[in-house]
């Protein structure tokens, strides 16, 4: 059988790639799970010391570390495995660089938040009533170790966007700031080690205040950091200059959101400026990034989505600031800056 110029190839084997994807996820979300990217950064192993280290059966091991040689998560030499550059400096949970949180709270609740899509689609509803961690703002606050791990999961979110932020906007004027929705501090403690002129506060949920006192603490901004417990809808923002509410908004239907920045507007001083970021959408996205994002918050959030930066725009003006102005930030979020007039 022939086929002429400009044909399309027909064969399947795309589609049954595809198909199966899940299943390249699925080896590396196991690998952070069991730790393997820290182990091998100690020291290379044969796969019987990974055997032996990790406890693992004999009986699926070896397939599953070919595939993450395959992948190009592993190197092998001989019968001895390494890791990558990229997932020794990313997936290595002993350096600072660690960027596994993310995917460690990807494996505990979207995973398996995604198999239950078609029911998402014939429904509208969340799905997260599946999973046994399945409120995204009260379970993970009553286990010490979901603690860790959502704190974990933020803090690797926050990491880049704390330089990111410090770039993005001019902070020269500035002397006070709140990130609202902040956990433990991570990202606002960049930004006060980057402009050592800022005093800051977290807004967020009362059982985060002892990781952010020890957090604050352990950077040597116990006096330049503090942390402000309340929730969005129940207390007023605390009072600052600048506020940010970043990856906060997506969380909540569109009249909820509302609300948030109205609060926002109340809290920022004259001539300050509220800093919104989110993985917001274009008219018309086709970004598989940001598209994938949008079903994550849809299928863990009544009402929360990623948004168009339209709507993010009239969320603003609505509440008062104005001018408002779009930015991209980093590689996937973007950045709305509404001024408050003096």
């Amino acid at each position: 059988m022939t086929r002429t110029v400009g044909e399309p190839d027909m064969n399947p084997a795309t589609i049954m790639r595809l198909g199966s994807a899940f299943a390249g996820a699925k080896v590396l979300l196991s690998a952070i799970e069991l730790d393997l990217f820290t182990e091998l950064a100690k020291r290379p192993l044969t796969r019987a010391e990974i055997q032996d280290v990790l406890k693992l059966h004999p009986r699926v091991t070896g397939e599953w570390l070919s595939m993450l040689v395959a992948l190009n998560l592993l190197r092998r030499d001989g019968e001895v495995y390494r890791n990558s550059e990229l997932c020794d400096r990313f997936l290595d949970r002993s350096k600072p660089s660690f960027a596994g949180g993310f995917l460690q709270r990807t494996n505990q609740v979207l995973f398996p938040a995604w198999v239950y899509l078609t029911d998402a689609l014939r429904t509208g509803e969340q799905q997260a009533r599946h999973i046994e961690a399945n409120d995204m703002f009260d379970t993970p606050y009553q286990d010490p170790e979901q603690v860790e791990a959502f704190l974990t999961m933020m803090d690797s979110l926050t990491s880049t966007i704390g330089a990111q932020l410090g770039e993005a906007f001019d902070w020269s004027t500035v002397k006070t700031v709140t990130d609202v929705g902040g956990a433990r501090g991570n990202l606002l403690s960049l930004l006060l080690k980057q402009h050592e002129h800022l005093t800051g506060t977290v807004f967020d949920l009362a059982p985060l205040k002892d990781p952010a006192d020890k957090l604050a603490k352990e950077r040597g901004l116990a006096d330049r950091l503090s942390f402000s417990p309340g929730s969005f809808f129940d207390n007023d923002l605390p009072q600052a200059d600048v506020l940010m509410i970043g990856h906060v908004l997506h969380d909540w239907a569109p009249e909820e959101r509302q609300v948030i920045v109205d609060k926002a507007f109340k809290a920022v001083n004259p001539g300050g400026a509220v800093l919104v970021y989110d993985c917001m959408l274009a008219d018309e996205e086709m970004d598989l990034a940001k598209l994938t994002i949008s079903i994550h918050m849809k299928l863990m959030t009544p009402g929360g989505e990623e948004y168009p930066i339209s709507e993010g725009v009239e969320l603003l003006e609505n509440a008062g600031f104005g001018p408002v102005e779009a930015h991209e930030l980093g590689a996937i979020d973007t950045l709305l800056i509404g001024w408050k007039q003096a």
